[in-house]
């Protein structure tokens, strides 16, 4: 269902699919692959859910969030969003894609501005954040998991030890806070509950 979508969304800008990689791992079933044409290539990768999304051009890159925030147009995107239905995120990223015809279909100005202040970020992390930061994206990838199986405690657990917390993204942060909410909500009706018997 999820291929069929994602064939009928890219074949119109005449990006073909390639699968890299599916399996299983650790973290249950995995998949990822890249919409291509010419130089230009949308990576997406998904477990559970639509996951990572990153634009290439030309050997730049730069992630879904910081290109649409380079647009100007981050405050009107769906992508990410907080769905148990595998295919709403896929909607999201379309709906976003409206807004980059630049990339899609013109000289990739704006991605390639993204790109270079996405390089000088990752050039800025000293070899020891890197280090860290890496343990905090495996944490941050099982917060995201613990969300969508509904167990918000552990997300908030898992975001209260992340290293660099100021290095998440506002959709991270986000889950952080809803999983903050509906566990402090959950935890009242189970106090309600303990006082009626």
């Amino acid at each position: 269902m999820v291929r069929r979508f994602l064939n009928r969304c890219f074949h119109q800008r005449a990006l073909s699919l390639n699968f890299a990689e599916r399996g299983v791992g650790a973290g249950g079933r995995f998949a990822w692959g890249e919409f291509v044409r010419e130089d230009r290539m949308i990576e997406l990768h998904f477990r559970y859910s639509l996951g990572l999304v990153t634009y290439h051009v030309a050997g730049q890159y730069a992630p879904h969030e910081s290109h649409l925030r380079e647009l100007g147009v981050r405050d009107q995107c769906q992508y990410p969003g907080f769905s148990d239905d595998a295919v709403s995120p896929f909607r999201g990223l379309a709906h976003d894609l409206s807004f980059a015809e630049d990339f899609l279909s013109g000289l990739a100005e704006v991605l390639r501005r993204a790109a270079e202040k996405q390089a000088v970020e990752t050039a800025n992390l000293s070899k020891a954040d890197i280090a860290r930061h890496v343990g905090d994206v495996r944490q941050i990838e099982q917060m995201r998991e613990r969300f969508r199986e509904g167990k918000y405690r552990e997300v908030v657990s898992l975001a209260s030890r992340l290293k660099y917390p100021n290095r998440m993204t506002e959709s991270q942060r986000r889950i952080v806070e809803i999983a903050r909410e509906k566990s402090s909500y959950l935890r009242k009706i189970f106090r309600w509950g303990r006082q009626d018997r």
